[in-house]
């Protein structure tokens, strides 16, 4: 063990250096070397006495890295620990304590501090970290792949990994994937609730917007760093980038021109229909087909399915040419595919008929109730099952319940613009679970309990209408496309949260301009039919 306090010197630190191996297998003579040099040199731990790969500056000069791993690490730590509480002074002690306490025992000042060095580097330099600066990073990965490090790491990773970066390995990637689920429940925690208002808050903190792409100036930057890399504004651009995209896309045509979501869709969907594909149609396609059942699923881009680029009509004209072919089309949206995937699949189920239970609707119990815990229990069962989740205005709840168990939910309440008709607000069952004749017992119970008509919309571009019209219910009127916004294409915002008097449109600007001014853009659906199912006194 060499001295460790008040601190070894240089000449001790250099015999950890093994000087042998290092000129036989690296090819570098230690006794040459600078106290700054950054080449690579074999190094014996402090601590278990084990040969391993440092810099020779950071062995010398910086004191850094004299361990091989960080139980090692946690080894030496102690060991300092106890050294410097048994020869430290009295005296020493308490200017140390007093030194501590004065830098660090504020949180706000060690801020200060921070900012106050990086408002100076800022100021004479140019910028707040020298790794911050391009010249800087590039002078780095360049030292980086002459010493051969760079080398050695893949030579490593392909000898542990048979690959050159660990998370290209298959193995890595299950680990992770399982650390994950067993953490947060999911393989992707990205993807949760709690972890995307994170991310939110931590971008409102830290640039004033909730997505680093709506910060002034960032995409700006982000080319200038792509133009001064490469040349051109986005790597795609390379020549040999545009040949390897090309050759991906000859090898791989159902994933042409396609999200990672949509052949995450398209996958899902060969699990229960193995001969799913994409179908084109002259200038029409459809992102998954199903050919067994004539049924297509659109899953809908919001930057490309916005109304600036396919218009208002694109998505009902679409669904009606493949009407009139005798296929059946569902438009499912980006956002809704990303925040509620598990709905999605459990609509998708239904709208395929792979449902694995079946029951008949006689042999459920069917319960009627304003009550407050009855109608918080079926908005809970809603946020779990339902795409839209729980509605706004509830008066009045249905459950289905089989053996005592919650199969199905519907929900009431009076229209929220004439406050006078009674609404169908939400209709929803478990996930596989078909409950045949369900609705038309649930309509008739709820007619008979209102003694009034009840109205419903079907949306279009996730049904035909013919669950409704078997029900019992009448069609009235097809209503055209309606619309919502969004902000680049990661934040959805309602049109009703756009009301002029919400966000207080000024004088003489429309809502569609305003909305404009604040980065929204409209996005079309295929309109609603309405329906009503008519009271019958018994």
């Amino acid at each position: 063990m060499i001295n460790l306090l008040p601190y070894s010197t240089e000449q001790e630190r250099r015999l950890l250096i093994v000087e042998d191996k290092t000129r036989t297998d690296l090819g570098i003579n230690v006794s040459i070397l600078g106290p700054t040099s950054n080449k690579m040199v074999y190094v014996r731990c402090i601590v278990c006495g084990n040969i391993y790969l440092n810099t020779f500056g950071g062995v010398v000069r910086k004191m850094k890295g004299l361990t091989c791993s960080k139980e090692c690490r946690k080894v030496l730590r102690s060991i300092k620990a106890t050294e410097r509480m048994d020869n430290e002074s009295v005296e020493t002690k308490n200017k140390r304590v007093q030194a501590h306490q004065h830098l660090y025992s504020d949180s706000v000042k060690v801020q200060k501090i921070i900012k106050e060095r990086q408002e100076k580097s800022l100021a004479t330099k140019g910028y707040k970290h020298h790794m911050h600066c391009i010249e800087q990073r590039e002078r780095a990965s360049q030292s980086f792949k002459e010493d051969g490090r760079q080398q050695k790491i893949i030579a490593t990773n392909r000898e542990k990994f048979g690959t050159d970066y660990p998370f290209q390995s298959p193995v890595i990637l299950e680990k992770v994937k399982q650390s994950n689920i067993e953490k947060y429940g999911t393989d992707k925690p990205g993807s949760l609730p709690s972890c995307r208002k994170k991310a939110q808050q931590t971008c409102l903190d830290k640039y004033g917007v909730e997505n680093i792409f709506e910060s002034e100036g960032f995409s700006d930057k982000v080319k200038q760093i792509w133009l001064h890399k490469y040349g051109v504004e986005h790597p795609n651009q390379l020549p040999e980038r545009c040949n390897r995209l090309k050759e991906w896309c000859i090898q791989n045509p159902e994933k042409q021109f396609a999200s990672r979501s949509e052949i995450e869709m398209l996958q899902w969907t060969k699990q229960y229909y193995p001969g799913a594909q994409k179908h084109k149609d002259g200038e029409c396609e459809i992102d998954v087909f199903i050919p067994e059942i004539n049924l297509g699923i659109e899953h809908n881009g919001l930057y490309w399915h916005q109304e600036s680029i396919v218009g208002k009509k694109y998505h009902i004209d679409k669904t009606k040419h493949f009407e009139e072919k005798g296929i059946r089309i569902i438009h499912i949206f980006e956002h809704e595919w990303k925040l509620r995937k598990e709905q999605v699949k459990s609509f998708l189920l239904s709208a395929i008929g792979k449902n694995e239970h079946k029951i008949g609707a006689r042999k459920c119990n069917l319960l009627w109730s304003s009550l407050p815990i009855d109608i918080q229990e079926v908005h809970n069962f809603l946020e779990t099952y339902h795409i839209q989740g729980q509605p706004g205005n509830t008066q009045y709840v249905i459950k289905v319940l089989y053996n005592n168990e919650l199969l199905a939910v519907a929900t009431f309440g009076k229209h929220h613009r004439n406050n006078k008709d009674w609404v169908l607000t939400r209709f929803c069952t478990k996930t596989n679970y078909t409950i045949q004749g369900v609705l038309s017992r649930v309509s008739k119970l709820a007619s008979q309990q209102l003694k009034e008509d009840i109205l419903s919309w079907a949306d279009y571009r996730l049904s035909n209408g013919n669950g409704y019209e078997k029900a019992g219910w009448v069609f009235e009127k097809m209503l055209p496309p309606d619309y919502f916004y969004h902000k680049h294409g990661v934040k959805v915002v309602s049109k009703q949260s756009r009301q002029k008097r919400i966000v207080k449109t000024p004088q003489g600007v429309t809502e569609s301009e305003h909305a404009k001014v604040d980065g929204l853009n409209r996005v079309y659906d295929c309109g609603k039919m309405r329906y009503r199912y008519r009271y019958v006194r018994l």
